[in-house]
């Protein structure tokens, strides 16, 4: 049975950045269940396991349109300190934040210059291309 758009497979996965650095894996655990194809998953994933069959191992490398996306300048924010309410950050902290719209959303602190603080709202994975060596486990229809 090959992979299809809409089946739920189980999958094992490691996923590292260009310079071999290894930021996700399922070595060790269980494997992680999703449907393909309806935006649980990120984009060239669900691409790459159309097709695939239980057992099938393959290695991808995506670019960022096809991963955790690409960079946005706006979503470079500044902030008032005042907003922080007394807590202590610093410059590569990561943080929740709370937009205007009532979304929370984890950012890294990139500047602090007088009462500014700049934010980072971006995926930190954005902009990278990432390679994920993966292994379908089960297919379910």
């Amino acid at each position: 049975m090959l992979v299809k758009k809409g089946d739920r497979v189980k999958l094992h996965f490691s996923a590292r950045l260009k310079d071999g650095t290894l930021f996700a894996t399922t070595e060790g655990k269980e494997p992680v269940e999703f449907r393909v194809g309806v935006g649980e998953m990120l984009p060239g994933l669900d691409e790459a396991l159309i097709g695939m069959e239980k057992g099938e191992e393959k290695e991808i490398t995506l670019p960022p349109e096809k991963g955790f996306g690409k960079r946005k300048e706006e979503l470079l924010i500044k902030a008032d300190r005042d907003v922080f309410r007394g807590r202590e950050i610093k410059v590569g902290q990561r943080i929740y934040v709370q937009t205007q719209s009532g979304r929370t959303m984890l950012a890294q602190v990139t500047k602090i210059e007088g009462n500014k603080v700049t934010l980072d709202l971006n995926h930190p994975l954005a902009g990278k291309e990432t390679i994920f060596k993966i292994k379908v486990m089960d297919i379910e229809r």
